[in-house]
């Protein structure tokens, strides 16, 4: 997460990537209680954006005597903070790198997004979209995720026209989801 706490010494990874997760899902809640507050007020929405990776970084007090600074820097943070900036692209509020969805365990569900080599990183990346807590879904939440998978496994393995297809069926169903509208907008020749 680019702006999180930063954990340190010998500790439970696994543990502190679901926490990370789990935190993640409960600030959603969170500002959606607090959009529909200033909703009331006649406010505008409070948008939030969250990017999740998990690695190695440089922690601590960084800089000159007369100009510190605790931070955390390294690719880790870098490619957490393009994730961050990503969820405008694609629509979505939480993505997380596969090396996180992969240490994170079998306790939330994670949509496939999309495969993104950022400028500076030498490999590729696949993401994904936290969705939910196992404990939590619904029947429609689960049926959206496991139909969107085959359109995305269409996407990344089946020719463009039946992908295309794959696609048109999702969209028919759910035309408003974002991510089913930016894979459409980005197949379409410029």
């Amino acid at each position: 997460m680019s702006n999180s706490p930063t954990y340190s010494g010998a500790t439970d990874w696994q543990r502190e990537r679901s926490t990370a997760c789990a935190a993640a899902l409960a600030f959603q809640r969170a500002n959606a209680r607090l959009n529909a507050e200033f909703e009331r007020e006649g406010w505008p929405a409070y948008r939030t954006r969250i990017g999740l990776h998990s690695g190695e970084a440089v922690v601590g007090n960084i800089g000159s005597e007369d100009r510190m600074n605790y931070t955390t820097l390294g690719a880790t943070v870098n490619l957490a903070a393009r994730l961050e900036g990503l969820n405008k692209s694609y629509g979505t509020s939480i993505l997380v790198s596969s090396a996180l969805k992969q240490r994170a365990g079998l306790r939330f569900c994670f949509r496939s997004i999309d495969r993104i080599r950022p400028k500076g990183f030498a490999e590729a990346f696949e993401i994904y979209e936290l969705r939910y807590e196992h404990a939590q879904p619904d029947a429609n939440e689960l049926e959206f995720c496991r139909a969107w998978e085959i359109v995305y496994a269409a996407l990344r393995e089946r020719p463009t026209t039946l992908a295309e297809v794959e696609l048109g069926a999702f969209l028919a169903k759910y035309p408003h989801d974002s991510v089913a509208c930016y894979h459409r907008q980005s197949a379409r020749p410029s």
